[in-house]
């Protein structure tokens, strides 16, 4: 009887890993452009490079580069998501250089992140939860770097809402299944007179 509770118990465990959808389109700039993103402000010095700049790019081969401008600039998506919903927002940041320079990230218009007269870094995770407000977020990011470049790799939105893999959904049922039968074995039954 204990094992097959056990059995069960290991069934629903295994059920745990969870599918997250990536929102983000293009994060990491693996496509060579901003494909997915919309460009913004001033940008004849924003591009994607393979350079191994700020430590290399974080997430495979590719990562946005954006000054050195005097000017603001950025790039910014419309993403789909659930009123109400939380997410979980992430990006890997780096700042090649010192002097006069600033880096937002917002959501929705809120102030997620920022960067000001920053010295030189190499890249470095931002990471934290955000909450919808519509059936649409916008995820923005400004730049402008007088003497050097921001660099930024592996853009990442992803739900926080537990949502078993399709494969997950066999290993529930029989858990169920497994605790059922349990349960069922363990209920004595009426004796008859």
């Amino acid at each position: 009887m204990k094992m097959m509770s056990f059995v069960a118990a290991s069934a629903l465990a295994l059920a745990c890993p969870l599918h997250a959808t990536e929102l983000v389109t293009n994060g990491s700039f693996e496509t060579g452009n901003f494909g997915g993103w919309t460009e913004f402000g001033v940008s004849n010095q924003s591009f994607i490079t393979d350079d191994l700049l700020g430590g290399g790019p974080t997430d495979g081969t590719r990562h946005a580069a954006f000054g050195p401008v005097a000017e603001e600039g950025g790039i910014r998506q419309i993403l789909e998501t659930v009123p109400g919903q939380t997410y979980r927002l992430s990006f890997d940041i780096a700042n090649l250089g010192g002097g006069s320079n600033f880096f937002t990230a917002e959501w929705d218009g809120a102030l997620f992140s920022f960067g000001f007269a920053q010295p030189g870094f190499d890249y470095l995770t931002s990471s934290g939860f955000v909450v919808a407000t519509g059936n649409s977020s916008l995820l923005n990011f400004r730049f402008r770097h007088a003497e050097s470049l921001w660099l930024l790799d592996n853009v990442s939105v992803k739900s926080t809402a537990v949502i078993p893999e399709p494969a997950s959904w066999a290993l529930l049922i029989l858990g169920f299944g497994l605790i059922g039968i349990a349960k069922r074995r363990q209920t004595p039954h009426a004796s008859s007179m």
